[in-house]
């Protein structure tokens, strides 16, 4: 009789590996233009692995293919799914963008921003007047949106719930109604969902509030007087959870960073808003008082600044670390006593506002829960 059919199940198995090993992998002459968190090959390299796929398929897909051929063509396979292996390499070009995705699908963007030169950079007038920022951090694409917030919190605390303007999504928008304790509360849970360390320490009565099993509800609410614990948060050192920015991270990557030109002056930095060039108009990169209708937009629906930043200037106001009063502007954990400092403008300011230097004090509570006033997250690894 005729001899059984050739069993396949080997070389089927080093097919979908050959697959896998190229999944992901980028094609380059050098790697001088591929991240450093992806691999790379040469195009030669590709095309090998590609061709042995080809050929390997064709025996697989043979129903008159012998015995003898596929044992012969699954050692071929593997040999060169090695030799793509071992040609792999790390890209060198430094990685500038990260899509951070948690348990339930909701995600969100990251952006770099290299630290300025060692001798600092001006940010106002007056020769004390520099800020050095030791270490690069990342910085959130756009503002904490309505999704984002109800993913981590379990509620969406936002006054503009509903009533997104025409042809936007009304989750994408930024969540507002968070207080100062809510948003280094929601940093750190959002930590412990992404697997980081956590950025800040709250004790009440000595015992360190346990992040996991804490509720929205539980987070002290509009006060005037000092709320224990809250008042006297710290951050905690080398760590690798999301947090609010420093005052000056957030200045440095609103004006661009490095990519932001040739935009300081005698009285430091004077760019009207983020993403100004000198010429352009603010109404393409900031929703404020008189584009914005008299509410909140979808996020990333304006121009981004030099570094891809997202209402950088408008939409919502931003939580900084600081406190109010601050003339420190180094990166120094101990600030701990309210009221805290705000940046960017919101939907409800005016043009001046609106300038990146424009230094707004929080003279209500840091308890308070207001609808121009939302969070923008860094972390540092």
């Amino acid at each position: 009789g005729e001899p059984p059919p050739a069993d396949k199940t080997a070389l089927n198995t080093a097919i979908s590996a050959a697959a896998a090993a190229k999944t992901g992998v980028a094609v380059s002459a050098g790697g001088t233009d591929v991240s450093t968190d992806t691999f790379w090959v040469r195009q030669a390299v590709f095309d090998a692995l590609e061709a042995a796929i080809v050929a390997a398929e064709g025996v697989s897909q043979n129903p008159g293919a012998s015995q003898t051929e596929v044992d012969a063509a699954t050692p071929a396979l593997t040999e060169a799914v090695r030799v793509f292996t071992n040609a792999k390499r790390k890209g060198t070009k430094p990685s500038t963008e990260r899509t951070v995705t948690l348990p339930g699908g909701v995600s969100f963007n990251l952006r770099y921003v290299t630290p300025p030169d060692p001798e600092g950079f001006k940010y106002g007038s007056g020769a004390s007047n520099t800020a050095t920022i030791s270490n690069g951090y990342w910085i959130g694409e756009t503002e904490a949106t309505q999704e984002l917030f109800q993913a981590v919190m379990g509620v969406n605390p936002s006054h503009f719930a509903s009533g997104a303007a025409a042809g936007e999504t009304q989750n994408k928008r930024p969540v507002e109604m968070v207080n100062w304790y809510a948003a280094i509360a929601f940093c750190n849970k959002l930590s412990l969902l992404d697997g980081k360390t956590l950025a800040y320490s709250v004790k009440i009565d000595g015992v360190e509030i346990d992040w996991a099993a804490l509720t929205y509800e539980q987070i002290p609410g509009p006060t005037s007087g000092t709320v224990t614990g809250w008042d006297h948060a710290t951050q905690r050192t080398n760590t690798s959870g999301y947090r609010l920015p420093f005052e000056m991270e957030s200045l440095w990557a609103a004006m661009g960073g490095n990519d932001g030109g040739n935009t300081v002056t005698a009285g430091g930095y004077a760019k009207p808003f983020a993403g100004s060039s000198g010429t352009n108009q603010i109404g393409d990169y900031a929703w404020y008082a008189a584009n914005a209708d008299g509410k909140t937009h979808e996020a990333a629906k304006k121009l981004p600044n030099e570094l891809g930043l997202y209402d950088m200037t408008g939409n919502v106001s931003e939580w900084i670390w600081e406190v109010e009063g601050s003339t420190d502007y180094a990166r120094h954990p101990h600030y701990n006593e309210f009221p805290r400092v705000l940046h960017g403008g919101g939907w409800s300011s005016d043009s001046a506002a609106c300038a990146v230097a424009y230094r707004e004090e929080m003279h209500d509570h840091p308890s308070q829960r207001l609808n121009y006033l939302g969070i923008r997250l860094v972390c540092d690894k």
